[in-house]
């Protein structure tokens, strides 16, 4: 923490690369997303300092990375239309998920590393995502809460927000160290909220 005894484990000439630290050696770099760019997610080994490619060239992909490594949901632009899926890294595997929503309206389970939480618009509009969506010239309201089994694509609804409160964008998801409480912010108006998950 002094900043003595810097070293360099990797360089690059991309630009504006997220950074997803799982509890490996390892660290995923994700480009920024796009509709109208492909994008692309790595994996740097850290002790080796080696980069390898987990996703490719996806029309504006976004992800995010269980506990481990083990999973990545993840969006992408296909046929125009937005769509979700969850990649198994270890089986090389990518399986279509019949939500669609995007990684950053979902959290990962602390209790699990094989389920995620997602805040699920009713409907979406756009097919210039995320780009809309980022920029505020979109909401993606209408929220329900839903859970996914990464191994099995199965979804599970957890609760129907939408009933009560139509006008929630749900962004920045947290769980507490119980996962009996969910936390997130309405992208809307920037309030917090708290949802009792059990």
């Amino acid at each position: 923490f002094d900043g003595q005894n810097r070293s360099d484990v990797f360089n690059s000439a991309l630009e504006e690369l997220s950074s997803s630290w799982p509890k490996s050696a390892s660290v995923f770099l994700l480009t920024k997303p796009s509709a109208s760019i492909g994008g692309y997610l790595f994996l740097l080994n850290q002790q080796t300092g080696t980069l390898s490619t987990v996703l490719s060239d996806m029309l504006g992909l976004d992800t995010i990375e269980n506990s481990d490594g083990s999973f990545v949901f993840g969006s992408e632009i296909n046929a125009g239309a937005l769509h979700s899926f969850m990649y198994d890294t270890k089986a090389g595997t990518l399986r279509a998920i019949s939500l669609t929503t995007l990684p950053e309206k979902c959290v990962w389970s602390i209790n699990t590393t094989t389920e995620i939480y997602c805040a699920v618009p009713q409907s979406i509009t756009s097919n210039n995502l995320p780009d809309d969506w980022y920029q505020g010239s979109l909401f993606l309201d209408g929220d329900d809460m839903w859970k996914i089994d990464a191994t099995t694509g199965e979804t599970q609804v957890v609760n129907f927000l939408s009933g009560e409160n139509p006008n929630i964008d749900a962004e920045n998801l947290f769980l507490d160290q119980n996962e009996i409480y969910m936390g997130f912010t309405n992208k809307k108006d920037l309030t917090l909220w708290a949802l009792r998950l059990q």
